[in-house]
């Protein structure tokens, strides 16, 4: 109907640009959105059969005059206003595309990239842009023009910057509205460029800063773009999660985070990347980095069962813990049985790192339920891989960091309801045998280097007296050696 209108009118104007300014309202006011529609089903039929200069300039003050001011007052409106902003959207993706051919659209992404820059999360001042208006408008510039590769360097380069200072609401718009358009609006080549980009900037992010908020948000922006991430396309370009250590590392700070949803993010993306592994069927492992020989993830064809075992047990021993109650977590006890003995039975071969293990028993350790807590130290103490060399060196600085953490916990300590009050707390007896078998599995020749970082661990903090005792008495059940030097005595 809109349509027959605008035609109809077009036919009694001989001059087209005097109809334009007949639409056309004042600045300061704020016009109906059938006012808005008409002028754009106006601007959109000549653009088809005019590219006049004059009319080209016309369409540019109807973005200058019109669009801009009309968005700035959307910005500061507390009546409803934002309603009109998908009509003004619409008017000015048809302006912006009928002057694409002049400097118009570079103009406006400059000033709409400084109203990000501004970092200004939700103070909405009269007379200026928004965050959330700048982001809606950044994206309907982006899929109305032509690809422009400098609009998009500039484009990513900034929101970058703003995705690691505002609000989760903002940046999941950024990713959802910005970074989308401009993946759907390139072609391969591009689209893997800037992947890359996205890729290469959050994981050297967090591997400048490996703050609990900062792998928080990596792991946000990750799981937006895990459609992308995790396509079976493959180029030399596209980042491959896969093969990635930096993106393995930010996922085990994920699994142990504080935050729920930030832990079942990274669960969700190491699932995603075990499926991709699974329907590619390639030799695949992390690459390898300076100072570090860890292999975080491999996966191999022909051991596609077992891999796919251990990480389905995986899964499902930490979707459980987040059930935080006891009943519910003891049935998979056996299942973290079968992760540990298939990593100790693998230590040397390199499929199954013990990182992983870690991430179980620290996710227990960290539980707000104290029984939960006292569940994973108990199975801690009582691993039998233990006693195996190669094992136990793995697990060495878990021992000394995590573990030692942990057991400054004195509610650990009570004893049974079985037993009297001079008896030694279940947990105490644990402690001691764990340390005589943890020390004699070690390699003879690491034994005074984690003995000595145990006591300096016992020294950098304070300790309640309960746990401070029966740490003492383990340590005392050690067989008398000479592990220490001159830095022992001085650590004791």
């Amino acid at each position: 109907m809109a349509n027959f209108l605008i035609s109809t009118l077009l036919s009694h104007y001989p001059d087209p640009e005097s109809l334009i300014n007949n639409l056309c309202w004042p600045s300061s006011s704020r016009p109906e959105i059938e006012e808005i529609e008409a002028l754009t089903v106006l601007i959109k039929q000549l653009s088809n059969k005019s590219q006049e200069e004059r009319f080209i300039c016309k369409v540019k003050s109807v973005i200058w005059d019109q669009c801009m001011p009309l968005l700035k007052m959307i910005s500061s409106a507390e009546d409803g206003g934002k309603d009109l902003l998908s009509s003004v959207c619409g008017l000015f993706a048809v302006c912006v595309s009928t002057c694409q051919a002049d400097d118009v659209p570079e103009q406006v992404s400059h000033g709409l990239l400084q109203v990000l820059m501004t970092r200004d999360d939700g103070n909405n001042e009269t007379g200026r842009l928004d965050v959330d208006v700048a982001i809606e408008v950044t994206a309907v510039l982006l899929s109305s023009i032509s690809y422009d590769g400098d609009i998009i360097s500039r484009t990513l380069s900034c929101t970058l910057c703003c995705v690691k200072d505002l609000s989760d609401s903002i940046v999941s718009k950024i990713i959802v509205r910005i970074w989308f358009t401009i993946l759907k609006s390139c072609h391969k080549e591009a689209e893997s460029e800037v992947l890359h980009q996205i890729w290469e900037d959050l994981l050297s992010w967090y591997q400048r800063d490996r703050t609990e908020s900062v792998s928080a948000r990596v792991l946000l922006c990750l799981t937006a773009l895990s459609d992308h991430l995790y396509s079976p396309e493959t180029s030399q370009d596209r980042p491959d999660p896969r093969r990635s250590l930096r993106f393995f590392r930010a996922i085990q700070a994920g699994l142990t985070h504080k935050d729920s949803v930030t832990r079942k993010r990274a669960l969700y993306l190491l699932t995603r990347c075990v499926a991709l592994a699974e329907i590619k069927k390639e030799h695949v492992f992390t690459s390898v980095e300076p100072h570090t020989d860890e292999i975080l993830f491999r996966w191999m064809p022909e051991q596609q069962q077992l891999l796919r075992e251990f990480w389905e047990d995986f899964a499902l021993v930490l979707e459980t813990l987040e059930e935080n109650q006891i009943h519910v977590i003891r049935p998979v006890l056996n299942r973290i049985d079968v992760l540990v003995e298939t990593t100790a039975t693998d230590i040397q071969g390199g499929l199954f790192s013990p990182s992983w293990l870690l991430c179980v028993y620290q996710r227990m350790f960290h539980s707000e339920n104290k029984a939960v807590m006292k569940e994973g130290v108990n199975h801690l103490l009582e691993l039998k891989a233990l006693r195996r060399s190669a094992f136990a060196l793995a697990f060495s600085q878990f021992v000394i960091g995590p573990l030692m953490d942990v057991l400054a916990e004195s509610a650990l300590y009570h004893r049974a309801p079985q037993q009297n009050i001079r008896d030694c707390p279940e947990l105490g007896v644990k402690l001691q045998i764990f340390m005589v078998n943890f020390f004699s599995s070690l390699p003879e020749e690491n034994r005074g280097s984690v003995l000595l970082q145990l006591i300096q661990r016992l020294g950098s903090r304070q300790w309640c007296a309960v746990p401070l005792l029966f740490l003492s008495q383990a340590l005392s059940c050690l067989s008398p050696c000479p592990l220490l030097g001159s830095d022992g005595l001085h650590a004791f």
